[in-house]
């Protein structure tokens, strides 16, 4: 299945009749692991693009700076997304507490794509785009977080920003 055709989990009800005399943890266990793998798999940066594309065009457009994150399991499905900063015409703020709320809330989740895009079209990374991305991989490391991937995303291109996989979180004593 796609992204679009799972834009929103359906609720499970086929299997409801077998679900009797269990407790309400297992069946909320097994409603989650049915969605989960109905749920797009990403398997490339073209395909977590196509995804984080339409997650843009269902807020504002390209009109302004958009922060997205999509939430994978371990297998690659993905299990949530949410935008995590909007910005204006050339930055997006972008708060890590949300980021990490959103991500340690979403069942499942083991592992993040992050991208935005760039109103001005381009999607060469800036060099604050360069030292972000390693902050936050920095901070997803210490939380023991996996960042697949760091994308820019344009209507109709895409690239990878360049991140320290293994980025070491430096707090200065001043």
């Amino acid at each position: 299945r796609s992204f679009k055709e799972s834009r929103s989990f359906p609720s499970v009800t086929s299997k409801e009749h077998k679900m009797v005399g269990m407790s309400t943890m297992q069946r909320d266990w097994i409603r989650l692991t049915e969605l989960i793998e109905d749920s797009p798999t990403i398997t490339n940066p073209r395909e977590a693009a196509e995804i984080v594309r339409h997650l843009i065009e269902k807020t504002c457009g390209y009109a302004f700076e958009h922060m997205v994150a999509v939430f994978l399991n371990n297998l690659n499905h993905i299990v949530g997304h949410a935008l995590i900063g909007i910005g204006g015409f050339a930055s997006a703020q972008m708060i890590p507490p949300l980021l990490f709320k959103q991500f340690f809330e979403t069942p499942g989740a083991t592992a993040v794509i992050l991208a935005h895009n760039h109103p001005s079209g381009t999607t060469e990374p800036s060099e604050p785009d360069m030292v972000f991305a390693n902050y936050l991989s920095g901070l997803c490391n210490a939380l023991q977080i996996q960042i697949v991937d760091q994308l820019v995303v344009t209507a109709g291109s895409y690239s990878r920003i360049p991140f320290k996989e293994k980025a070491v979180l430096i707090l200065e004593k001043k």
